[in-house]
């Protein structure tokens, strides 16, 4: 009797402990593959794999509790209507490049480096259509630069 009202316990204990962790941990959120190309204004083109962030559920997660990314991926926000969007890095692990994309694809700003976890937001400063975030430095390695063209479907 005693070992089986213990054997009880020790399920529910763990039962608990189980339902507590789930709660803490960050819920999966699935998001679409694509890919595209940013043309600089000299020219040069560079592919990236993206991932898309759409829904405002998507929108919300972003790039929250990731460890790292390949170097030639991305994350692009894209909103339904251009508006002057404001980010932060909360919960997120991996220095970024945000680049804002005006509605024909053009990045009119260009925020380098953005600090993990910080709640510090980070603005557009204009209306515009999406957000590519990739890891940082990237953009200046690549020579990516305000005036360069992402070429995707949402800009044509």
């Amino acid at each position: 009797m005693f070992r089986k009202l213990l054997s009880i316990s020790l399920l529910i204990g763990v039962f608990w402990i189980t339902a507590a962790s789930a709660q803490s941990s960050p819920e999966e959120v699935y998001f679409e593959k694509d890919r595209l190309v940013i043309e600089t204004l000299e020219g040069k083109r560079f592919a990236f794999t993206i991932e898309l962030a759409i829904t405002p559920k998507q929108q919300a997660r972003g790039l929250m509790y990731r460890r790292g990314m390949a170097a030639d991926s991305g994350m692009l926000f894209i909103t339904d209507t251009p508006r002057e969007i404001s980010m932060w890095m909360k919960n997120t692990f991996i220095p970024l490049d945000m680049l804002f994309v005006d509605s024909q694809g053009v990045i009119v700003k260009i925020a380098s480096g953005t600090v993990p976890h910080s709640l510090e937001t980070v603005a557009s400063g204009q209306a515009v259509k999406a957000v590519l975030e990739i890891n940082a430095g990237v953009s200046e390695q690549l020579g990516i630069t305000e005036g360069s063209q992402l070429l995707y479907p949402t800009f044509e």
